[in-house]
């Protein structure tokens, strides 16, 4: 199959990414390819529009700008030009779809796809039942080494003691799969600080006496200020790597990312697809290859050392520029939004730009991560 990226319009890549990854998930992109005709009006139509243009080499980008154009106008949270993130989006573009699907054609087919629960269970005098859906359920990874750790600390049946009433109540949390598509968040902010450890995911999950398929991830590259979105998806057998416009074929094997946001799973019916055996809980895999996994975490944390000490020159560079000492002396020098990256290099007497900051165009809340720094690097200094 043919594959194609899509371009960044201004920091754009945590749209690009998500929209590349519900496209890879094909019971929801064939069934509004199927259904364009009662679909087309909306948000709707216009992602339908975009899946055209990745499934079909003759039609032309601008059906992008389209949809991003009609998302912002309609969605208060995300601006032009701005970073967000790839969660809120994935979560706020199905809620919308979701409707609209229900108001053209009365179908809860998005529901039926996307939507899990979460259980909690409250045990005291009575047993009180809590269940919220979810179409994409955020996790918390703390000093986790594996997706699975990640989900037995999610999920609890615990006593707990009431010191108001002196008795002792059970609560149970757990998650209800019940659709055909299970979206992992891995929470990476903690109590302010931003989580790096490295959490090892398989390509097929055992969980609640179902089996799944991971078919897309997204990473993200940088840091807690800024970054940048990139979505790995699966095409029958093969894996590839979708960064904005540029798409690189990773072969066969599943890659192993460090800094995973988003995981993309989906069921599978009848047993393991393609013939594929049946594979061990992935807890007994992790648990005699703990020492891998270590290794590439210590690796990982290495380079992480490295790209800090690129990112304190390459700020310090510019915070040292004499011309620039607020926003206004900022602004005199880059009246218009955005600049190329040749122009910034140009006017800072800057070589070398740290990969995650090389994007189409550097926009001005750049400055403020400058001014983000200025603050790191005071405090650190008293």
């Amino acid at each position: 199959m043919n594959q194609r990226g899509l371009s960044n319009l201004g920091n754009t890549c945590y749209i690009n990414a998500t929209i590349q990854c519900l496209y890879h998930l094909k019971p929801f992109s064939d069934f509004l390819l199927k259904h364009k005709a009662s679909l087309d009006k909306g948000i709707t139509g216009k992602l339908i529009e975009v899946f055209e243009y990745l499934n079909n080499p003759l039609y032309k980008s601008i059906y992008l700008v389209n949809f991003i154009n009609s998302f912002f106008a309609t969605h208060n949270l995300f601006k032009k030009g701005e970073q967000n993130d790839s969660y809120i989006f994935l979560v706020s573009l199905l809620t919308t779809i979701n409707k609209e699907i229900k108001n053209f054609c009365n179908n809860d087919i998005i529901s039926k796809l996307f939507c899990n629960y979460i259980e909690e269970k409250t045990s005291y005098n009575d047993t009180n039942v809590d269940k919220e859906p979810s179409f994409c359920i955020s996790i918390p990874i703390k000093n986790k080494l594996t997706l699975d750790q990640c989900l037995q600390d999610f999920q609890y049946n615990k006593s707990r003691y009431d010191n108001y009433t002196r008795k002792t109540y059970n609560e149970e949390i757990k998650i209800l799969p019940t659709g055909k598509f299970l979206i992992f968040n891995l929470q990476r902010i903690s109590e302010g600080r931003h989580l790096t450890n490295f959490v090892d995911y398989p390509e097929y999950l055992n969980f609640r006496d179902s089996s799944y398929e991971l078919m897309g991830l997204i990473k993200h590259i940088g840091n807690e200020y800024s970054g940048h979105k990139v979505a790995i998806c699966k095409d029958v057998n093969n894996w590839y790597e979708f960064d904005d416009d540029s798409v690189y074929d990773l072969s066969k094997q599943m890659p192993k990312e460090p800094l995973i946001f988003l995981l993309f799973y989906e069921k599978i019916e009848n047993g393991f697809l393609n013939n594929e055996p049946e594979k061990k809980p992935h807890s007994e895999i992790i648990s005699k290859n703990i020492s891998n996994i270590l290794d590439i975490y210590k690796t990982y944390e290495k380079e992480e050392k490295e790209k800090e000490k690129k990112i304190n020159t390459f700020f310090e560079k510019i915070y040292n520029f004499k011309k620039i000492k607020n926003e206004e002396d900022f602004l005199k020098i880059f009246p218009k939004k955005l600049i190329t990256t040749s122009e910034f290099q140009t006017i800072f007497s800057i070589k070398d730009i740290p990969e995650y900051f090389v994007q189409d165009y550097f926009y001005i809340d750049y400055f403020k991560l400058i001014l983000n720094y200025k603050k790191i690097m005071g405090k650190k200094a008293k």
